[in-house]
């Protein structure tokens, strides 16, 4: 009997090592921590020392437990001690309030881990209802603050905590934490509670959400996912014009343009006046060296919005593109001569998109023998 009670109590004088000259057991740490919970300092770090004494050494899962609850009151003991100094009306640390708050809740996930047999469920949930609001708090203060980064940790950790169980407060924490994700331009984050966040939004907030998810799947370089969110934004968000215009793109940087086509045609089928589908076709048309369909459709745009940019350069270019294929060289100047217009008022219109119409305008002015506008356009491009 004596012999089984010296191999169980062995199990706490597992060494410690602390700096490089002593020897620490793993009873003297839980002694610690003992002392300091019925002492009005010193909590923190009796709970630092001892849950750094658990995580380094073999403990069974049930002693590791005793262990994760006992910081976990440690951090109760230090928020209530804090709790009444600001009923009394002395000065607090708010910072410091709301960290312990953070503490109590991480040391509870610990010990949920490894509580096998559920001996603390209903003492950490107990702790949890009880602290549930100020990590909610803590977080907004954060977040005010504009530091979102770490307010997205307590959200975060609201959420896996799983306090109460509420939908409505975990929606309301998975929003705050994307709002944060988003504030800190920190991509993981924005995906990690979107969907939740989505579930408790309107109509207007969710859609702008999907932008926000799919600009993080590009941000993480998982293309495929953001393929596949584009193609249900399209679906799901019609007013957006984020889903349609990258998925169109893509579609044309992969050569895709049966499945471009057929997608506008669906869409122009329920809004055929929207004028964005109409320029697609005519850029999927010139993708595919289609230029007198190109044209027609580029004439549909015109006809809508006489200045509309993509329609002037796509007609243009068609034009520019069959007069470089002609071999009959009055077709070819006709052509060159029917993309002068359009580039001429591209220019017109955006002045600044050198890119975009120079080498186009200095091949037509070439070509048509225009001496002095060439002259002008060859001394632009040579400064440009």
């Amino acid at each position: 009997m004596n012999r089984i009670f010296i191999i169980m109590l062995s199990f706490f004088f597992v060494p410690v090592v602390a700096g490089a000259k002593k020897k620490v057991t793993v009873k003297t740490r839980f002694k610690e921590a003992y002392a300091a919970l019925k002492s009005s300092s010193g909590q923190d770090a009796a709970a630092r020392t001892l849950a750094d004494s658990l995580s380094v050494v073999s403990l069974s899962p049930a002693q590791k437990a005793d262990g994760y609850y006992l910081c976990a009151r440690l951090m109760d003991n230090e928020n209530n001690a804090i709790n009444m100094k600001a009923y009394l009306k002395e000065g607090i640390d708010t910072a410091r309030f709301y960290q312990t708050v953070y503490n109590v809740f991480s040391y509870s996930m610990e010990c949920n881990k490894v509580d096998a047999k559920s001996k603390y469920e209903n003492k950490i949930t107990s702790l949890r209802a009880k602290h549930g609001n100020n990590l909610l708090s803590g977080g907004l203060r954060l977040m005010q603050q504009k530091k979102y980064d770490e307010a997205f940790k307590y959200f975060d950790l609201y959420i896996a905590s799983g306090v109460g169980h509420d939908e409505t407060r975990m929606g309301k924490a998975a929003y705050w934490a994307t709002f944060c994700g988003i504030n800190a331009n920190n991509p993981t984050n924005v995906l990690k509670h979107i969907q939740q966040a989505m579930g408790v939004s309107d109509a207007d907030t969710r859609a702008k959400l999907a932008e926000c998810q799919a600009r993080s799947l590009v941000a993480i370089n998982d293309t495929t996912q953001w393929v596949t969110m584009l193609e249900s934004g399209v679906r799901d968000y019609p007013g957006s014009s984020y889903f349609y215009n990258h998925l169109i793109d893509w579609y044309i940087k992969h050569e895709q343009y049966g499945r471009g086509m057929a997608l506008t045609d669906s869409l122009i089928s329920y809004e055929q006046d929207r004028i964005i589908y109409w320029e697609s076709k005519s850029l999927i048309a010139l993708a595919m060296h289609d230029y007198q369909r190109c044209i027609e459709l580029s004439d549909v745009c015109l006809k809508r919005d006489a200045d509309n940019l993509n329609a002037l350069y796509n007609k243009g270019a068609a034009y520019l593109d069959m007069a470089l294929n002609e071999k009959d060289k009055a077709m070819r100047t006709l052509y060159y001569s029917r993309a002068l217009d359009p580039m001429e008022r591209l220019r017109r219109l955006q002045p600044d998109a050198v890119t975009r119409w120079g080498s186009a305008l200095y091949r037509i002015y070439l070509n048509l023998n225009m001496g002095e506008k060439f002259d002008e356009i060859d001394k632009l491009l040579s400064n440009y």
